[in-house]
């Protein structure tokens, strides 16, 4: 769009509503939200403020780690339909001294919500105490979320403006080519319009960027298996270890993980079941996702998505791809998806529409499991992978805030 834009929009993202509502009625200008008796409910108003039509999207009580996924998916479908075609900026309301390991993975995660380029349009703004005379020292863990945000920080302070915090949002769409938010995560909830949105294109990231190297000759092999059901996900680990692992019959609901040697590989299948459930809470998903990591120290070389082949919809489809995204920004070119077939059925199941995009963001990799297939088959396709990533095992950094010391060392 062109740079001398009419319009402004912008969505706020706090840990307290009350303090959201006073950020936006700091930009706005008035009292449009309700600060003393503020609304759970996510709401936008707008004002001509230094000659623009701006509008700002208050989504309260986001950052709370105890939401669901399906809850998360469907606030942001409301947000970015209340800022259609797409934000031009995302601020991050925080204290500057409150923001904690666990609250930092959980605000990367919802930030991946909306976009891959995020942290491009997004804008970090510490409140102030009333009775502080001095502005507070930013802690540790915030100031990685800064960097992230390419250095994008305001202080909200008594001597602020409205001008001053309008001039650095404009900034930040300078930097971004006059583009708004391509909201792509949540693309599948969100209206036609949003679905329009264009944004200026993202460098394509370095090969290798976000891996970590090994000989191409490994002798150890770590796979991690994300499936909707905790039958089938052990009934294709034991296919994997060519024994019964894995209790198929009467499954765990806990993280697993065994080992073998399978065609002269130590071979370890950590089975983590039920994480594909848009009803988990972020809390619940990141700590799951915390021992899947130590039990894969130092980093997983494949993650296998077990799904049906005619059973993926768009809601399934957008949890799985968050859920993913927990793990690490290149997770695609290490993930593999395998549909398994019923056994009664002679022929294979067509693949529907919504899988077929997510088998196109692994780079096309699928393999069906059928009566002929073979553990050795599997464990090729599954080299393959390695190969084509360097030999390389994946670095899980968006949760590494949450892993072991051994993790942490991959």
């Amino acid at each position: 769009m062109p740079l001398e834009m009419s319009d402004l929009r912008i969505v706020l993202l706090g840990k307290s509503v009350s303090e959201n509502s006073q950020v936006g009625n700091f930009i706005l200008g008035r009292a449009a939200f309700d600060s003393e008796s503020p609304s759970d409910d996510v709401g936008p108003y707008s004002d001509r403020v230094r000659g623009k039509h701006v509008t700002v999207v208050n989504t309260p009580l986001l950052l709370n780690p105890d939401l669901s996924l399906r809850h998360i998916t469907q606030a942001v479908k409301e947000c970015l339909s209340l800022s259609a075609p797409g934000p031009h900026v995302i601020i991050l309301v925080l204290k500057p001294d409150e923001c904690s390991r666990e609250e930092k993975a959980c605000i990367e995660i919802l930030l991946s919500c909306f976009s891959d380029s995020v942290f491009q349009h997004t804008l970090v703004l510490t409140t102030q105490e009333p009775d502080r005379a001095e502005p507070t020292e930013v802690n540790d863990v915030l100031k990685e979320i800064i960097k992230k945000c390419s250095n994008r920080h305001n202080r909200l302070e008594r001597n602020s403006t409205p001008a001053g915090l309008i001039a650095s949002l404009q900034e930040i769409v300078q930097e971004n080519d006059g583009c708004y938010l391509n909201c792509n995560k949540c693309g599948d909830f969100t209206t036609e319009a949003t679905e329009r949105a264009s944004v200026a294109p993202v460098p394509p990231a370095k090969r290798g960027d976000g891996k970590t190297r090994m000989p191409l000759e490994m002798s150890d092999l770590r796979i991690v298996l994300l499936g909707k059901s905790v039958s089938e996900n052990s009934q294709v680990g034991n296919f994997i270890l060519g024994r019964a692992a894995f209790d198929s019959e009467s499954p765990s609901d806990d993280v697993g993980p065994y080992s073998d040697r399978v065609r002269g590989k130590h071979v370890t299948v950590v089975n983590t079941p039920l994480l594909l459930n848009p009803d988990l809470s972020l809390r619940h998903i990141t700590q799951a996702v915390k021992e899947c990591l130590s039990l894969s120290a130092p980093g997983p070389h494949v993650i296998i998505l077990v799904l049906k082949p005619d059973e993926c919809s768009r809601e399934e489809k957008a949890c799985i791809e968050i859920l993913l995204s927990c793990f690490s920004d290149s997770v695609f070119q290490h993930t593999l998806v395998l549909t398994t077939q019923e056994p009664d059925r002679a022929e294979p199941t067509e693949v529907n529409d919504v899988l077929k995009e997510i088998i196109k963001k692994c780079s096309n990799r699928h393999n069906r499991l059928e009566r002929n297939s073979t553990p050795a088959g599997l464990i090729a396709s599954l080299q393959e992978i390695v190969q084509e990533n360097d030999g390389c095992y994946l670095n899980c950094n968006k949760c590494g805030d949450f892993t072991t010391e051994a993790t942490e060392r991959a």
